[in-house]
């Protein structure tokens, strides 16, 4: 009887409810995002495919950079502060927004002025340079999505959240629909209806967030500086995480040209729902391990985790792949038939992440962000020399092959860190404010399980 209610309040709490709307939502707004990409795939064909996801591939790397790392170490800070600061938590908002402003607006317009050079640069052509332009003016709509989504984090508004995310891939939809149905299908206005759509969900999601950040006074270089130095491994990873999930096609479409490229493309928007579902457990479980406070509570967590999602990798594996060739040939078409055994290696390399980003909540848990940077270096380091050899000599599936290497060696690290850091002494937490010297102890020292957060990537790879 006992147990049964306890089953009873776990269901019926705002967490479960909250985890049930990240896990529901996300694939359905992945799935969105899916069905919008295979549609300009059919319409506008390899090549063309190949210039308008390089495109909005450039404008997700310069978006991240500016956006991501900053919106996440703002959410860190505001759950440090907010019940032992509200005025400083405020404030974390406010200047978090100024310096997206501000480097979000210097790299659209660098970008917008360079967009010749960077064309030429990565297609060999200036053809393509109003595609890049756009995709550059992008990056600070969606830098403001980013914040907006921040926001609703730190405010645990879980539900709005995810009703952002959902609208953001419906409006791609709407907008390139409308495009398609009025001009016809093209990769440079294509780019310019996914640029837009970032601008219109922010400015829809502003107005639901809380304005009175804005009022919050204080020493705002100081919160600046806490802000940088906090984040700066956290950016650092989170950078590298962006290059080096999509160096692969960019290096594709340097050495074999933009028809491969487009192939491999359209190949990748399969593994993206794979990606996104391992998102979707990272945020569930964020919570529940940053209360994990001693080695062995996460080295049975560890355990616990690897018993769910190794034999459900394994399953997901076996479902589709049996049913990839039906799968692809309906969805796209004859004219994507390469993409079949692209897809043979990038599945089992995109489903390495089941295990993986669960078990990095350990790392982050514990407070080593560092490991977390050198974990993406090496990967990058694996991924970019492993398609420097083997895509001018094998094309596309060399491209996935390098992938499959480079994903996994970071499961074989994340799996040796998550368990060899947690026989550490648990003292060993550099990177709380505390202890690096950003907030005076005195003051404004935090219970550990909350001086403990992390970021979350699952919105990087949902836009």
């Amino acid at each position: 009887m006992q147990k049964a209610l306890r089953i009873t309040g776990v269901i019926f709490s705002k967490q479960f409810k909250d985890c049930a709307v990240m896990v529901i939502g996300r694939p359905l707004s992945a799935g969105l995002g899916f069905f919008v990409n295979m549609i300009l795939a059919r319409k506008l064909g390899p090549e063309d495919f190949g210039l308008y996801y390089l495109a909005i591939t450039t404008m997700m790397l310069t978006g991240q950079f500016c956006g991501g790392s900053i919106a996440q170490a703002v959410v860190r800070f505001h759950s440090h502060y907010v019940t032992r600061n509200p005025e400083r938590a405020a404030l974390m908002f406010k200047v978090a927004l100024k310096v997206i402003l501000a480097v979000g607006g210097s790299l659209s317009v660098t970008g917008l002025c360079l967009s010749r050079p960077v064309a030429e640069l990565i297609t060999g052509s200036s053809a393509s340079a109003g595609s890049f332009a756009f995709a550059f003016v992008g990056t600070l709509g969606l830098s403001l999505f980013q914040f907006v989504l921040a926001v609703y984090q730190a405010h645990e508004s879980f539900r709005r959240h995810m009703l952002l995310e959902l609208l953001n891939n419906f409006l791609k939809f709407v907008f390139i629909g409308i495009l398609i149905a009025v001009h016809g299908a093209s990769p440079t206005l294509s780019v310019l209806a996914y640029a837009t759509t970032p601008f219109v969900v922010a400015t829809i999601g502003a107005f639901r967030i809380p304005k009175n950040f804005m009022r919050a006074t204080g020493a705002e270089k100081q919160v600046f500086g806490e802000l940088i130095r906090f984040s700066k491994w956290m950016m650092l990873s989170f950078v590298l995480f962006s290059i080096y999930g999509r160096i692969d096609i960019v290096l594709l479409n340097r050495f074999k040209g933009t028809t491969q490229g487009g192939v491999y493309a359209a190949a990748t928007v399969f593994t993206l729902a794979l990606e996104i579902l391992a998102f979707a457990v990272f945020t569930v479980i964020l919570p529940r391990v940053s209360r994990l406070t001693t080695p062995g509570e996460l080295r049975g967590y560890a355990r616990r985790i690897l018993a769910v999602t190794f034999p459900l990798t394994l399953l997901v594996n076996l479902v589709l792949l049996v049913t990839l060739r039906p799968l692809v040939l309906s969805i796209l078409s004859e004219r994507y038939a390469p993409t079949i055994i692209i897809l043979r290696t990038l599945i089992p390399a995109s489903s390495t992440f089941l295990i993986a980003l669960p078990l990095t909540t350990i790392i982050m848990a514990l407070n080593r962000p560092r490991l977390l940077a050198f974990m993406d270096f090496a990967v990058l380091i694996a991924v970019v020399g492993g398609c420097a050899i083997l895509i001018p000599r094998f094309g596309a599936p060399g491209a996935a092959w390098a992938v499959l290497g480079s994903k996994l060696l970071f499961l074989a690290m994340v799996l040796y860190f998550s368990f060899a850091i947690t026989t550490d002494p648990p003292a060993r937490r550099g990177d709380d404010p505390a202890e690096n010297g950003s907030v005076p102890r005195s003051s404004h020292s935090y219970p550990t399980t909350h001086s403990r957060n992390v970021k979350t990537c699952a919105q990087s790879r949902t836009l």
